[in-house]
């Protein structure tokens, strides 16, 4: 039941093969005078045939037969005994062929759609005329022939076809019907048209604007007995075929047979692997496709035939309307059709081999996949070298729509608060923010739905019940988007604001919560995993989703389980912390590294709260996988001093096999050291510093650095020769944080401030000045750098002579040099520098090196943070 015929509401069965499995009843039998068709008087004028009927010339142009009306056939014998007697009849003509049926006084005049064999030479016959005795029996006759032709083709045709206005049409084109649908189908034709739009240009568009939605205007149903009566016929062999076939089941599926509501445009066949799929045409060429049939004659002729002289159809809306042509009105065209693919080729090369591929359908196969995603990146094709194999049920007109008129829509709909205008076009605009192919466009629009957030989540929400897994899945990862681009989540993330309650109060993307927890249950993978990152991006206000998210680490899918994770480490100590449990068992016991992975990463995030999962992370160090046992101590690192029973185990992943392990496990002592009594993390670092890797190393050196131990200073100011310039630089910067106990490590700095690389001579410089007044045999050595080629160099020796002070005077000159200096950082340190130095020589009531030792450690005080920040 195409949608928009009130007859019924149900969709129609699709009718039995052989029409029906009524038993074959006389309606009526009678003598009657059939108009002879040889010889001369087959040419002569109806007219004058139809005078002798009644005339002594009767016998030139009629004979007299036994006709017959059955609910599937019209015979004849040459009389009523040959009948009885067991004769086979002389002509018989199929019922459900019968194209028209005109009176003319005591004439009937029958016409057939196509031309049958009947008669003892089997002539060709596309008419029959027979001749009653009166007016009255020949309208009975008429009338008995045309509701038994109505009736026969209602048990072939799908329900609600007008076949009786067919049978009465006089236009040139007959038993075809073309029949507008209603509002509520168009609408239903809308919904697979959007589901089925994927924005991508090829070169089949030649110039034209790329649209983002194609908007349908109007639906109009196809309903052509002729057509449908081959493709019935077709779908049915190729049902019997493709059962015989193992062909490669295509993957992923046909997109439009992912739409769930797609069978209120009529039910579809699975056996014969029959879908919808679309033809975009010229409008010509739509109007007699549908009239009569496919020409494969025609194929190619509007844009090439790469697969060879066949029929293309496609599984996206956008790529039909390549091949179509806007009318003066601005209306295109395509066609909506059914299509029985049954055992599909599939074809992946870039440059098919059109003979070979329609050779190979006539063998085994009953249609092609021209996959031109993999080949190309761009769309799939489905090409049917049997244009019986296609009926063109839907004529779809629309319009192109632009991205400047969607992104003006959404906007007029949501400042009207428009819900159905909502609810119509944002799914599609939260598709494209994930789809088109230019980042702008995608920006706009998402920057335009979370500007309007409070209208739009309602719709998208609703969006997450919807029965179609694409559109839950579209609208998930929608509220994503959304929450990323509203005004209070860019808030949240500057401020660092934590209050998840007072979040949830004010921000209009929490109101999803419950819908996006509910679908971390879905049956479809795909949605639950655009849940849990839609969960992630809303954060701390999606508290409530914990429990739910817990229980999916435990999801059959490995992409859930990873998402997951990665939404519980977003939303922060205080509202993660009931996951711990479940985190830390994810951590040992899932089998996939990259859940693994992002468990360890969620604990590490949790801080203190995930106390009761060190003793899983210390098992996770001795993990055969040496990602695992990265993330291991990279977690441990951030826990603070609750992981401080893991540094015994941390010790002995130093001599792991795997580098990354070691400079991890390396980092982490130097976090976490100084929470235990024992000097056995600065002894093992020190060790490391002799690591055969560079990076081993480094991590050494900077551990050493928190660290702050007088021991290890040597050990530094020997690492400041090492070969590689990262070392000596980590090195330089840890001696400047154990400054307290590392005096005698100013010489080697000294030195270091000539190193040839210049981020060791800029952290020599940076280190020097935390010194103070101490570091003032550095004088002479900052004050040359203040000559340096590199900028960086040059600002740290104006801050640290600034810093080292009252002993730093006869620097002066050279800070005066660099008031000129290109570079305006450099100019303002030494501006610095240079005042409080001026300060101190015309500063006559300090009291000697005493008081300029107090305004150095004032000023070191003060720059302190800034040596920090220069090492970070």
């Amino acid at each position: 039941q195409p949608p928009g015929c009130e007859e019924r509401e149900d969709p129609p069965a699709r009718p039995p093969p052989n029409g029906g499995d009524e038993a074959e009843r006389q309606l009526l039998a009678g003598p009657l005078l059939k108009r002879c068709s040889g010889g001369a008087v087959a040419v002569s004028p109806r007219g004058v045939a139809h005078a002798a009927a009644d005339g002594f010339a009767q016998g030139l142009f009629w004979r007299r037969r036994h006709v017959e009306l059955s609910t599937r056939r019209i015979l004849y014998w040459a009389s009523l005994e040959e009948k009885e007697g067991g004769a086979a009849p002389r002509g018989q003509l199929h019922i459900a062929e019968v194209d028209d049926v005109a009176l003319r006084h005591r004439e009937v005049n029958i016409h057939f759609a196509a031309a049958e064999a009947t008669g003892r030479r089997g002539r060709q016959r596309s008419s029959l005329s027979l001749y009653a005795a009166s007016d009255e029996e020949a309208l009975r006759w008429s009338e008995a022939i045309r509701d038994a032709a109505a009736a026969r083709l209602h048990t072939m045709l799908p329900s609600g076809w007008d076949v009786g206005g067919m049978l009465s049409s006089r236009g040139p084109v007959r038993r075809v019907a073309k029949v507008e649908l209603s509002a509520e189908a168009v609408q239903v034709v809308q919904h697979i048209v959007d589901h089925s739009f994927i924005c991508k240009r090829t070169r089949d568009r030649r110039g034209q604007e790329l649209p983002v939605r194609l908007e349908v205007a109007k639906v109009v149903c196809v309903q052509n007995v002729a057509q449908w009566m081959a493709y019935s016929r077709a779908r049915d062999r190729v049902k019997e075929q493709a059962a015989a076939t193992a062909a490669m089941p295509l993957v992923p599926e046909v997109l439009t047979g992912t739409l769930g509501n797609s069978g209120s445009l009529g039910l579809l066949d699975k056996a014969a692997n029959e879908h919808w799929l679309f033809h975009g045409t010229r409008v010509a060429a739509a109007q007699g496709i549908t009239d009569f049939e496919f020409r494969m004659d025609l194929a190619g002729s509007h844009r090439g035939a790469m697969y060879g002289k066949a029929v293309y159809l496609a599984e996206c809306s956008s790529k039909a309307d390549e091949y179509s042509e806007a009318d003066e009105e601005g209306l295109c065209r395509m066609l909506l059709c059914r299509a029985s693919l049954g055992a599909i080729l599939i074809e992946r090369e870039k440059h098919p081999a059109a003979p070979e591929l329609e050779e190979l359908c006539k063998l085994r196969y009953n249609s092609v996949c021209g996959d031109r995603w993999a080949a190309v990146g761009t769309f799939r094709e489905f090409v049917l070298y049997e244009g019986s194999q296609v009926y063109p049920e839907y004529i779809i007109y629309y319009r192109r729509t632009s991205q400047a008129d969607l992104l003006q829509a959404i906007g007029t709909i949501a400042n009207d608060n428009d819900m159905d205008g909502v609810r119509r076009l944002v799914p599609h605009a939260a598709r494209l923010a994930q789809t088109h192919p230019n980042p702008q466009v995608k920006y706009r629009i998402s920057l335009l739905l979370g500007a309007h957030a409070a209208t739009v989540v309602p719709a998208l929400t609703e969006c997450l019940r919807d029965d179609t897994a694409l559109r839950r899945r579209t609208a998930a990862a929608a509220l994503g988007h959304v929450a990323d681009f509203t005004a209070l989540s860019r808030a949240s993330v500057i401020s660092g604001c934590e209050d998840a309650r007072g979040q949830e109060k004010s921000n209009p993307v929490a109101a999803a919560v419950p819908a996006l927890t509910a679908c971390l249950r879905d049956s479809h993978e795909g949605v639950r995993r655009a849940a849990a990152q839609a969960l992630e991006q809303i954060g701390s206000s999606a508290a409530s989703a914990v429990p739910a998210l817990a229980a999916s680490l435990s999801d059959t899918s490995e992409d859930v389980r990873c998402a997951a994770a990665k939404a519980l480490e977003k939303m922060g100590a205080d509202v993660a912390a009931p996951a711990v449990p479940a985190l830390a068992e994810t951590c040992l016991k899932d089998s996939n590294t990259s859940v693994q992975k992002a468990a360890l990463a969620a604990l590490g995030q949790l801080g203190t709260a995930a106390e009761p999962a060190v003793p899983a992370l210390i098992e996770c160090l001795k993990n055969a996988n040496h990602k695992v046992r990265c993330a291991a101590a990279a977690s441990l690192e951030s826990l603070g001093p609750c992981g401080a029973a893991s540094v015994p185990a941390l010790l002995a992943v130093l001599e792991d096999s795997d580098v990354g392990v070691r400079t991890k496990a390396t980092t982490a002592l130097g976090s976490l050291g100084a929470y235990v009594s024992s000097n056995a993390p600065a002894e093992a670092l020190c060790q490391r510093v002799l690591d055969s890797h560079e990076g081993v190393r480094a991590a050494a050196a900077s551990a050493l650095g928190r660290l702050g131990c007088a021991s290890t200073v040597p050990v530094l100011c020997e690492a400041l020769k090492d070969p590689n310039e990262d070392v000596r630089r980590a090195s330089a910067i840890a001696l400047g944080q154990c400054r307290g106990v590392a005096t005698s490590a100013i010489p080697s700095l000294t030195k270091a401030l000539k190193d040839s690389n210049e981020d060791v001579r800029q952290a020599a410089a940076t280190s020097l000045g935390l010194f103070g007044a101490v570091a003032t045999t550095a004088t002479q050595a900052l004050t040359a750098c203040l000559s340096d080629t590199t900028v960086g160099v040059r600002k740290a020796a104006a801050t640290s002579l600034g810093q080292i002070g009252h002993p730093a005077r006869g620097a002066i000159a050279g800070l005066t040099e660099r008031l000129k200096d290109p570079n305006e950082g450099v100019r303002k340190a030494a501006l610095k520098s240079f005042e409080y130095l001026q300060r101190k020589r015309s500063d006559d009531g300090l009291d000697g090196a005493g008081a300029d030792a107090d305004a150095c450690e004032d000023e070191d005080d003060d720059d302190d943070g800034a040596g920090d920040t220069g090492e970070s």
